[in-house]
C-alpha cells in the first residue's frame, strides 16, 4: 500500500520516509488523487483536532488513515478513533513502529499504543464475558490456558515481541496464538480484544 503524508506545512516525517522512501507529502488543505493510499495525517497541535479530522474525512473518506500527534492525548486519541482512524501514534515514533502500524492497518486491523490502551481500558467498563451463539460464555472457557495468558498480556497494549519476551515463547508462536484468539473470540483487532478482556 502506498503512503501519503498530510501536514500543516507539507513537510514529511523522517521515520515514515525511512520506512517508505517513496512517500509523498502534501499540505493540509490540498486534495490530491489518493486511490489505495494509506494516509499519515499529522495533526497541527495549534488547531482544532476535530476540524482537521472533519476535513480529512470529507476529502479522503475512502482512505485508511493514521493520526500522528506531536503530544499524544487520550481524549484526542478517542476522537481520532471515533472519526475512523486506524491508528493514533506519536509523530516521533521510530521507523520500525511505522512499519508495524502500516502492516496492521493494511491487514484491516487497528493500532493503539500502550499508553492509549491503558487509558481506554481504564475508561471502558466491559464485562469479561462475550456472547457465543446466544449464550454468555466466560472467555477463559473458550481459550486454552496459554492463549488466555497471551490475551491478558496483549490486552495491555504490548507488542508481539514484548509478549514473547514476557512469556518466554517465540514471536512466531505469539502470532499463532493471536490468530487463534481472534478466531475463537470473533474479534479482528487488539482494541476489541482488550475491551473483551477488561473486567467489569
Amino acid at each position: 500500500m502506498k503512503s501519503l503524508i498530510i501536514s500543516e506545512d507539507g513537510q514529511s516525517v523522517a521515520s515514515i520516509e525511512i520506512a517508505f522512501p517513496k512517500v509523498k507529502a502534501v499540505k493540509f488543505g490540498e486534495v490530491v488523487k489518493a486511490d489505495d493510499v494509506l494516509i499519515w495525517f499529522r495533526l497541527d497541535p495549534f488547531k482544532s483536532s476535530k476540524l482537521q479530522l472533519d476535513w480529512l474525512i470529507k476529502n479522503y473518506k475512502r482512505n485508511k488513515f493514521v493520526v500522528l500527534a506531536t503530544i499524544p492525548d487520550a481524549s484526542e486519541a478517542m476522537l481520532a478513533f471515533t472519526s475512523g482512524a486506524k491508528a493514533y501514534i506519536n509523530v516521533y515514533a521510530g521507523d520500525n513502529v511505522i512499519r508495524q502500524v502500516a502492516e496492521v492497518v493494511a491487514s484491516g486491523g487497528n493500532w493503539i499504543g500502550e499508553d492509549m490502551m491503558q487509558y481506554f481500558l481504564a475508561s471502558i467498563r466491559q464485562a469479561d464475558t462475550i456472547q457465543v451463539e446466544g449464550d454468555s460464555v466466560n472467555i477463559q472457557s473458550i481459550l486454552t490456558e496459554r492463549e488466555y495468558e497471551v490475551a491478558e498480556v496483549l490486552a495491555t497494549g504490548a507488542s508481539n515481541k514484548l509478549i514473547a519476551r514476557q512469556l518466554n515463547i517465540s514471536e512466531r508462536t505469539v502470532k499463532a496464538h493471536v490468530t487463534g484468539i481472534f478466531e475463537k473470540l470473533g474479534v479482528d483487532d487488539r482494541v476489541k480484544l482488550a475491551m473483551l478482556m477488561k473486567k467489569a
